[in-house]
């Protein structure tokens, strides 16, 4: 893969659209996503694509995701109706979406990509989203029972047990919370109100595994 690199970093094409003087058009995927990837090589700065419509927008960000993998690329996305947003919503498309605000946030992104409808929806600002992010780290106090009311005003929904994103689990001194920035479900520990463990478990056997020093969740209301 870095014969690849070297060969888009050195290519004068490259060269031109990062400087932002020549019209690129009718470029197909592969043409479009070998460009972004280059430049973010050559210019070590940020692009942000916007495309004509979701499918597009899709294409591109696949495309990029299967030349470079380990290329850092976001996708913004929001459905193109509001008639079907109000109908029916992606959980899977709204934690994407948290995902890519979280990252945009956190400025661990080279690329991001979005389409015309999502690039217009109004959010909240920075300052607002940023708050919608909450540190849970072992030492910390909490109430579990105004842990739980939190997790229910940020729109998690309360589950007798955690099997996907946005949702949480009280039982005693254990809150199980599905967060989505993590792969698995992290299970918080209490000793009276203060945080004695916090550790991933598995969804199957809701056994806990690895140990975690820090936990950060990115809640439902940022997408708001």
């Amino acid at each position: 893969m870095n014969w690849l690199k070297d060969y888009l970093k050195s290519n004068p094409i490259v060269e031109q659209y990062t400087r932002g003087k020549d019209n690129f058009a009718h470029l197909s995927v592969m043409q479009e996503a070998m460009l972004a990837i280059g430049a973010t090589l050559k210019n070590k700065k940020k692009i942000f694509i916007v495309k004509e419509n979701e499918q597009q927008a899709q294409e591109l960000f696949d495309q990029i995701r299967r030349i470079s993998p380990d290329s850092r690329v976001i996708y913004y996305n929001h459905e193109e109706s509001l008639r079907v947003e109000a109908i029916v919503q992606s959980e899977i498309m709204r934690a994407n979406r948290i995902e890519a605000l979280y990252r945009i946030l956190e400025n661990d992104y080279d690329i991001c990509i979005t389409h015309a409808i999502a690039s217009i929806r109004k959010l909240s600002s920075p300052n607002t989203l940023q708050e919608a992010i909450t540190t849970i780290k072992i030492g910390d106090q909490f109430e579990p029972i105004e842990l739980a009311q939190y997790l229910q005003n940020m729109g998690y929904s309360r589950v007798k047990y955690v099997d996907r994103p946005f949702t949480f689990a009280m039982r005693g001194g254990v809150c199980d919370i599905f967060s989505v920035q993590m792969e698995k479900p992290i299970r918080i520990e209490f000793f009276d109100v203060e945080v004695e463990s916090i550790r991933s478990f598995n969804i199957d056997d809701q056994r806990s595994k690895k140990n975690l020093n820090l936990q950060q969740s990115s809640l439902r209301m940022m997408c708001y």
